[in-house]
């Protein structure tokens, strides 16, 4: 049975983990998180690898400067799209989806991933 340091340990390097993916899902460098939280980017990097702990009005900060509710850090919906297993081109793709103009555009572009999905099923 593990000692409950180590537990609260491994729970904290997944909100790290989860940190790190969010911000770079946003395309923020560690630099630029930092200057947000006012923190130098090592202890951002502490965060991210888990071995700092973070409190929770740190978190909270961090879920407001990314635009993330904070239970997105310390729980996973049932059934929900696990934002923090996308890989690169995964989060690639979100990022130049997110730069298309309107929805109109961003529409236009869903039908077209749909028609193409219907093609490569044939």
């Amino acid at each position: 049975m593990k000692k409950s340091t180590e537990v609260y340990r491994e729970y904290n390097k997944g909100i790290g983990l989860r940190i790190k993916k969010t911000r770079n899902l946003k395309n923020l460098s560690q630099m630029q998180l930092a200057d947000q939280l006012n923190v130098s980017y090592q202890q951002v990097q502490k965060y991210e690898y888990g071995s700092s702990f973070v409190t929770v009005s740190r978190l909270k900060q961090i879920s407001d400067v990314l635009s993330i509710p904070i239970t997105a850090f310390i729980e996973q919906e049932a059934g929900g799209m696990d934002i923090f297993k996308l890989n690169k081109k995964e989060i690639g793709l979100i990022n130049l989806f997110r730069e298309l103009g309107g929805m109109k555009e961003k529409n236009k572009v869903v039908v077209l991933l749909e028609e193409m999905l219907v093609l490569a099923k044939d």
